[in-house]
């Protein structure tokens, strides 16, 4: 092993422009996968795609569709029962019913009549939405809320302005033609049942004009007519692509009119937009708390700045090539960039630090002075690393897909880092100048001479030699305090408890939490289970004993007796 490692080091001292070349040449080819990294924000991604529960649920998705990716939608009002309410509601619907009915020719010459504005002038926003209002109000409301998601109220629009415009309708559009909506339950779309001669009857709950527009109910008579329906038939007692119907309903909120969404689409949404906040938000601050890191070891910039490169390319390796491989950042993988950089720190850290003990012999023969030290610390950095790569890759044992992939690229990543900062950093100082400030250079003076005299030191050198004292001096203090920790953490491994719910990713007080409390009280719950029966006989679905023992099974699930199941509501035919 130490001869191997010495001739890798032969590699970066001896040809350093040909390593950095290297190194920047496949930071580029795998920084290409970086645009092609996607966000898993799914349970499906945690589950292994042989376990019997995936593969139900799968068959079960291809019988009846995926209804387990339903969004409720909460609307209530002090005047429930009202035309104004009724009409804003029915705007909703119809705004949502595009994303299931889509038509191409409709859509491409909605975009095609906005790019045709002039606005070289500029137009005020309100004057544009008032050019649609009266023969296409929908498309109106749809323009209204990408013109407020960009902060354009009451503001004149210029041809940048308006292009960013055209960017988010095509987006919308673009999602709309996928169809992603396939039924939209509402007592305003819902057909209700009657029976007669034996023989079940569908009807509109409300009729169509011959526009194919929803006729309202107008007087009094007629609300108290279209409420005594929804009170007949049970099913409305406790009774749809997420960004954008979230979008939607959140545009019909006002001071009178309270819109709210739940369902799994909606924490899925969620959970990507925090994915994406985070990873923005995370980076940089390990970013920033390393390099200070950095500065007060080693007190210059070029101390900041090489380190601070192999971190950065290291994080670019793995996510590019996670991106080419075609992986997704799971929630838990969302982790992996910011662990790298605390990870991979250490080791460029032990490199410098040697090179600074070093400094002398250095100066005297620089390539044979960095060879020595590559050396010295070779085998040092080869265990930390191999320990650490070995740490990562026991996840790999797990039945959980997403941490089982956590696992692989955490280890692979770890590698990346140890590898970078190895070939890179003895590299740059083969014709770099290694500086530092007089206050480490003081430290490696002491260290040499042995010198435990510490008015020269620095506040983590006192703190050092303070720990470092105790544990000489008062050994078996340490040793019994240390057992007494271990016993009791022990005890404490045997009180925790797995959590898969999703709420529980988020605060008590986040959207998700309040408005699954609020809903869940008026429609039953916002998680769905599905019960899959099969009669196993053609047709037997058809018999009367088999929908009689379906029945006495959905009542026994909400009878009093099983309270402690927590079933809101049941639906069956």
């Amino acid at each position: 092993m130490e001869k191997f490692l010495s001739r890798f080091f032969n590699i970066p001292v001896y040809h350093p422009k040909k390593t950095i070349v290297f190194l920047i040449a496949v930071t580029v080819l795998l920084g290409l996968g970086l645009p092609g990294l996607e966000f898993e924000n799914s349970l499906s991604g945690m589950m292994p795609r042989h376990d019997i529960e995936y593969v139900t649920n799968e068959n079960v998705k291809a019988v009846y569709g995926n209804n387990g990716k339903f969004i409720i939608i909460d609307v209530s009002s002090g005047s429930m029962m009202s035309r104004d309410t009724f009409i804003r509601t029915d705007n909703l619907i119809t705004d949502i019913e595009e994303f299931r009915n889509y038509n191409d020719e409709l859509e491409r010459s909605r975009i095609k009549r906005v790019s045709a504005i002039d606005a070289g002038q500029g137009i005020d926003s309100a004057e544009l939405l008032v050019m649609f209002e009266a023969d296409d109000p929908v498309f109106s409301r749809t323009l209204s809320r990408k013109i407020k998601k960009l902060f354009y109220e009451n503001k004149i629009i210029y041809k940048s302005e308006l292009n960013k415009i055209i960017s988010e309708l095509e987006n919308t559009r673009a999602v709309k033609e996928k169809k992603y909506v396939d039924e939209i339950l509402s007592p305003f779309t819902m057909k209700g049942l009657s029976g007669k001669d034996d023989t079940l009857i569908t009807y509109d709950l409300m009729s169509m004009d011959s526009e194919g527009r929803r006729i309202l109910p107008e007087t009094e008579k007629e609300f108290m007519e279209f409420e005594a329906v929804l009170r007949h038939n049970p099913a409305y007692l406790k009774g749809i692509v997420a960004r954008e119907i979230f979008e939607i309903a959140g545009s019909y909120n006002s001071s009178d009119l309270r819109v709210l969404t739940q369902g799994e689409p909606v924490l899925y949404k969620q959970i990507y937009d925090y994915m994406q906040s985070d990873l923005m938000f995370f980076v940089p601050l390990v970013l920033l708390v390393i390099s200070v890191i950095f500065f007060l070891n080693f007190g210059t910039l070029q101390g900041v700045l090489v380190p601070l490169a192999t971190l950065i390319m290291a994080d670019i390796w793995l996510l590019g090539l996670m991106g080419h491989l075609g992986f997704r950042l799971s929630v838990l993988g969302i982790s992996l960039p910011p662990l790298m950089i605390s990870v991979g720190s250490s080791y460029s850290i032990h490199i410098i630090n040697r090179f600074l003990i070093d400094k002398e012999s250095i100066a005297l023969d620089r390539k044979a002075g960095l060879h020595g030290s590559m050396k010295t610390i070779g085998m040092t950095l080869f265990l930390a690393s191999i320990t650490t790569v070995i740490g990562f890759a026991t996840n790999m044992a797990t039945q959980v897909s997403s941490i089982f992939e956590w696992g692989v690229f955490a280890a692979i990543g770890t590698f990346f880092a140890v590898f970078i900062a190895a070939l890179f950093v003895p590299a740059v100082f083969s014709f770099v100048e290694i500086r530092t400030s007089a206050n480490i250079i003081n430290t490696i003076l002491k260290w040499r001479s042995k010198n435990n005299s510490s008015d020269k030191a620095g506040a983590a050198d006192r703190i050092v030699e303070f720990l470092a004292g105790i544990a000489v001096k008062h050994h078996r203090a340490v040793l019994a305090a240390a057992m007494i920790f271990a016993v009791i953490s022990t005890a404490g491994v045997f009180r925790i408890r797995t959590e898969t719910s999703l709420p529980s990713y988020f605060k008590a007080d986040d959207y998700i939490n309040t408005s699954s409390v609020e809903i869940g009280e008026k429609f039953g719950g916002t998680m769905g289970l599905n019960i899959l029966i099969n009669t196993k006989n053609a047709d037997g679905v058809k018999s009367s004993e088999f929908l009689n023992r379906v029945e006495r099974a959905r009542d026994w699930l909400v009878s009093a007796e099983n309270s402690d199941l927590h079933i809101g509501r049941t639906d069956a035919f």
